[in-house]
C-alpha cells in the first residue's frame, strides 16, 4: 500500500527516509538535515513524490538506484555535498522517467540544473529544465 510520509524533522542519523521496494509514495513537507548518507533513498522503487522537502547538509540530498517514474520538485537542496545522484542499470527506461522540477538548488539558477549520476558504470546527467531562482518556505 502507498504511504505518505510528511511534515517530519529528520537529522543527525545515516539515512533520513529509505524507500526499497515501495511504489506509489508521496514524501512532502520533511525537513531533513545532517545524514551521514543520504537525505533520502529511493531504491527499487517506482512512481514516487518527493515534493516540497528541504534537504540540508546531507552527505546526498537524494539518492535514486534503480527506480523509475518519480517526481522530485519544490525541494530545497542546501549545502549538501552532493545534492543530488542517482543510479541505473541495463533498462534503458528507468534513466528517463525521473522528473527534476523546480527545485532550488543552493543558489539562484537561470539555466537547467544538471543532476549528475551514473548509468551502467558510465558518467550520465539528467536535468531540472526550471530550478527555483528563489528558497522555498518549507
Amino acid at each position: 500500500l502507498p504511504i505518505s510520509i510528511s511534515n517530519n524533522v529528520i537529522s543527525d542519523v545515516k539515512i533520513g527516509i529509505d524507500l526499497w521496494d515501495s511504489n506509489h509514495n508521496t514524501v512532502t513537507g520533511n525537513k531533513i538535515s545532517r545524514c551521514r548518507d543520504f537525505g533520502i533513498d529511493i531504491a527499487s522503487s517506482d512512481y514516487n513524490t518527493v515534493e516540497s522537502n528541504s534537504f540540508e547538509d546531507n552527505t546526498v540530498g537524494v539518492h535514486i538506484y534503480h527506480s523509475l517514474g518519480s517526481r522530485i520538485k519544490n525541494n530545497n537542496f542546501i549545502n549538501n555535498q552532493l545534492q543530488a545522484y542517482f543510479e541505473y542499470g541495463i533498462p534503458i527506461f528507468y534513466g528517463l522517467t525521473n522528473r527534476w522540477l523546480g527545485n532550488y538548488w543552493n543558489s539562484s539558477h537561470i539555466l537547467p540544473y544538471p543532476i549528475r549520476g551514473a548509468r551502467i558504470f558510465f558518467p550520465w546527467v539528467q536535468l531540472d529544465w526550471r530550478p527555483a531562482k528563489e528558497l522555498y518556505d518549507i
